[in-house]
């Protein structure tokens, strides 16, 4: 009934606009895109052939996903984690999503249960659930820490230990540009982080939480860390990946 009664609310009296395509959106558990733009996003099942350690999709391919389950892309092979996972490409709706955490501390009931459920697609045992740390400056500007919002989603569905102070981003690195290569993206991150309290992760699998995967660069150096801390393995969890 409260549901219903939102819905309405958000429909007809304060309704909220598609960030893709600008028409009203019809359920407010949808979040920042409608329900067309939802449909029209590109969700990953596990059952696309890609590279068996980034994740990266090898489109094109006519191989099954069991048929390239030891394929890699070549372009991962120095970097820390052991897989990565995404709920999907960093298009339309899961796009609008993650620009709306760079401002509002809120995900869509529909984004944080695809979360949930690509986070049980991780087939090492997860004991311990760590958000990429924001860098001191980037934090007070923002409020709050999205990829720290996504891992408690997880925790709170799946009943797993979260632990936010075990990473810590020791340098404020500059964001990203689209036209750094992987070699420039691996510099700026390179020593930005460090593991204050390695108990928590000693001998323990992680789930390593991010917003969006596109080089690989800050989860492949922040798993480095996590294993020189005595993690037995860094598994990889965003919402969107670039490719």
């Amino acid at each position: 009934m409260i549901q219903l009664l939102t819905d309405v609310f958000v429909r007809f009296i304060f309704p909220r606009m598609c960030a893709v395509c600008a028409l009203p959106i019809e359920r407010f558990a949808l979040g920042a895109s409608c329900e067309s733009c939802w449909n029209e996003t590109r969700l990953l099942t596990g059952e696309e052939p890609s590279c068996s350690k980034c994740g990266a999709l090898l489109d094109g391919s006519s191989l099954s996903a069991k048929e390239t389950a030891d394929t890699r892309c070549g372009r991962c092979e120095n970097h820390g984690y052991d897989k990565v996972l995404a709920v999907g490409l960093y298009k339309k709706a899961l796009r609008a999503e993650i620009l709306n955490l760079k401002s509002e501390s809120f995900l869509g009931a529909h984004a944080a249960a695809l979360l949930v459920e690509a986070s049980r697609r991780v087939l090492s045992p997860v004991d311990v659930v760590v958000p990429v740390p924001l860098a001191k400056r980037r934090l007070k500007e923002r409020g709050f820490n999205q990829a720290e919002l996504l891992g408690k989603e997880i925790c709170r569905a799946r009943g797993l230990t979260f632990s936010s102070k075990t990473l810590k981003r020791v340098t404020h690195t500059p964001m990203h540009r689209a036209g750094m290569d992987s070699k420039a993206r691996e510099a700026t991150v390179r020593k930005a982080f460090v593991v204050e309290d390695a108990s928590a992760v000693e001998g323990r699998n992680v789930l390593l939480i991010d917003d969006v995967f596109t080089s690989g660069a800050t989860t492949s150096q922040c798993a480095k860390v996590l294993k020189e801390a005595g993690s037995l393995s860094v598994n990889v969890l965003t919402l969107a990946r670039t490719k």
